[in-house]
């Protein structure tokens, strides 16, 4: 599906009209304004997976229609071409559209040059005044930003954005840097075509606004937008709040105010601790897995992560607390180390516990999260990127792995239980293979079984999406918070039934959430409109009819999902009861009847689906619904089918 698509309807419908291969997709589109028939889009050849990547290809270039799209032709003189062409941007004057710039990455993301064009793309040449400045304008990172914009009433001004921004006055003959003093990594800009000396430029650290063409610039302060990976409370003083942020380090709020906020620590920022005992001692760690502690409050930092150097680490690398002894810790390589001393010195206590280190060329085959248990000494739950979970309840002694049941996909959060040991809670996602269902599953005996708790009609159903966190309430187990990649929900019900949790959050990426027990308050850290904050209160909780034990409720589960080939399918019940399980399509027909009126005994009963209707005709890949129906209750299952 990926390529350039049109409208001619405005948004109604839309039609493909531009497709290279599946592997190659469009960055940039520029229609000229005196001609709208004449379209550029420059098209990106670019694949990732977890284990791998590519973003250069010989796709990548810029692609040219004069009939409104209808028809499109390659613009190669004087344009690089081969497979290591990578990510282009693309601007046109508006007072002379014949008039275009155009850059290009390389693999894996330096600055290959920049082109121009008088006569409306039929032939460019290299604006070699940027050849001084090529390894600062993207600095191996030219997949992640780069845009372009001509000045509107002056086509010689000319502006480039990456790492730094760029200035040309000389029609691309002789350039500057400007914006000094702003923020690295300039993602989008917009010239006032009013008053064309008035830019703004969107960068990884906000927004700044320049009055001078980009010689001086300030930046707008109280714009909501910080991207948090990762935040959590200072338990002894619950209004202290702590994120790690996405190139803008640690912060901190000591009051619990929107406009209070201080910085901690430098580059990217993850997970935080911070010691119940002592609030100056906090833990901070920055990408792959670089944890720095202090003991007075943030005025001096050391780092205590040498013990693990040189092991493969995750981006956002997990640690946690044990909650028995705030000596101890837990840090997640592709084994698990613990310290009885605060992190003064390490051992490992696990072997290997992901698949092994991929060849793909990307860091693969970590460990995504931790969860040690607070009712159990010793009892560790460990989730990799490479869809491995296990536990021990010996401090490490001992490793029992318990993801068969599964999905084999990444691995986002694993929780234990506030009240039980036996009760485990993983939530995977898998966004990265382009397979869009929620993941949540519970398992109530030490991850020997598990059950999909998503959800059990599709008005009641998580939003197909990641679920980047997990939070069983400690005050009534039977409500379970999740944040997702839109937003926060709530189950009253173990799971049973979820809804959107309150008023007010934007919509934007949810990537962690923390309960404040003692203000019974939830904070959501958003990857993009910062921090938020929701009072528990008037969930109005009452525990007396939702507190049944899990055994004694009827659950549905396929498993593997997504499955090619046969699917197993578990039903739990609490008495001897007859059953129907179908399976339907997403209208609603009816294609296969796996039991009919069957007679289970209590307990769990299984059956076997080999993908196929009634008449042995095998289905095509896609989503499908297993319905389970008994005299009292109806619950139903999505299941991918992926051949």
């Amino acid at each position: 599906d990926r390529g350039v698509y049109r409208t001619l309807n405005g948004g109604d419908d839309w039609e493909q009209v531009l497709f290279i291969n599946d592997t190659t997709g469009c960055i940039d589109i520029e229609i000229n304004p005196n001609f709208p028939d004449s379209v550029f889009a420059v098209m990106w050849q670019r694949y990732r997976n977890p284990a791998e990547r590519s973003v250069s290809g010989p796709n990548s270039g810029l692609w040219r229609s004069i009939d409104g799209g209808d028809n499109w032709d390659r613009l190669t003189n004087g344009l690089p071409t081969g497979d290591n062409v990578g990510r282009g941007s693309l601007a046109i004057a508006p007072t002379s559209p014949d008039f275009l710039v155009l850059t290009h990455t390389d693999h894996p993301g330096y600055f290959i040059g920049g082109w121009k064009t008088d006569d409306g793309g039929d032939s460019w040449e290299d604006m070699d005044g940027l050849d001084p400045y090529g390894h600062d304008i993207y600095n191996s990172f030219g997949w992640y930003f780069g845009e372009s914009i001509i000045e509107p009433s002056a086509m010689n001004t000319i502006y480039i954005g990456g790492l730094y921004m760029y200035k040309s006055t000389t029609l691309g003959d002789t350039w500057e840097q400007v914006f000094d003093w702003c923020h690295v990594d300039h993602h989008a800009f917009n010239i006032n075509p009013n008053d064309p000396a008035k830019i703004i430029s969107g960068h990884d650290g906000g927004v700044n606004v320049s009055y001078d063409r980009g010689d001086h610039s300030t930046r707008f302060s109280s714009l909501a937008a910080t991207q948090f990976y990762a935040i959590t409370h200072d338990p002894s003083i619950p209004h202290r709040l702590y994120g790690g942020t996405q190139d803008n380090g640690t912060m901190r709020t000591t009051d619990g105010s929107i406009d209070n906020w201080d910085y901690l620590y430098g580059g990217d920022g993850f997970y935080c601790l911070v010691d119940p005992r002592d609030s100056d001692v906090i833990y901070i760690c920055m990408q792959w897995g670089g944890i720095r502690r202090t003991l007075d409050g943030g005025n001096n930092w050391d780092s205590i992560g040498w013990d693990m150097s040189g092991d493969r680490t995750n981006w956002m690398t997990p640690y946690i607390f044990d909650p028995h002894n705030y000596d101890r810790l837990y840090y997640g390589t592709y084994r698990v180390w613990g310290t009885t001393n605060r992190g003064n010195s390490w051992n490992d206590i696990s072997p290997d516990l992901t698949d092994g280190d991929d060849p793909g060329g990307l860091t693969y085959g970590t460990i995504t999260s931790l969860s040690a248990s607070p009712v159990e000494p010793g009892l560790i739950l460990v989730g990799t990127d490479d869809a491995n979970v296990w536990y021990t309840d010996d401090f490490g002694g001992d490793w029992t792995r318990i993801d068969q049941e599964l999905p084999d996909i990444w691995v986002s959060r694993v929780a234990t239980h506030p009240d039980s040991a036996n009760v485990f809670f993983v939530a995977l996602s898998g966004h990265r293979i382009s397979e869009p269902q929620p993941h949540l599953y519970r398992s109530d005996d030490y991850g020997q079984t598990w059950h999909a708790i998503v959800g059990e009609t599709p008005e009641t159903m998580l939003p197909d999406g990641p679920i980047n966190d997990v939070i069983i309430d400690p005050d009534d187990t039977a409500l379970i918070y999740v944040a997702t990649d839109f937003g926060v929900f709530a189950s009253m019900d173990y799971g049973q039934s979820w809804g959107e949790l309150g008023e007010g959050l934007p919509m934007s990426a949810v990537f962690d959430i923390d309960f404040i027990a003692s203000q019974r308050r939830l904070i959501a850290g958003t990857h993009g409109r910062s921090m938020y904050s929701i009072g528990l209160g008037e969930l109005e909780v009452e525990k007396s009819p939702r507190e049944l034990p899990v055994s004694e409720r009827m659950f549905l589960t396929s498993y593997p999902n997504p499955f090619n080939g046969t699917s197993t399918i578990r039903m739990s019940v609490p008495v001897a009861q007859s059953v129907d399980v179908q399976v339907f399509d997403l209208l609603g027909r009816q294609v296969a009847v796996i039991s009919q009126n069957q007679r289970i005994p209590a307990g769990i009963s299984e059956w076997s689906w080999t993908a196929q209707t009634d008449a042995g005709i095998s289905l095509a890949s896609g989503t499908y619904i297993v319905v389970a129906t008994t005299d009292s209750q109806q619950i139903s299952r999505r299941v991918q089918l992926v051949k």
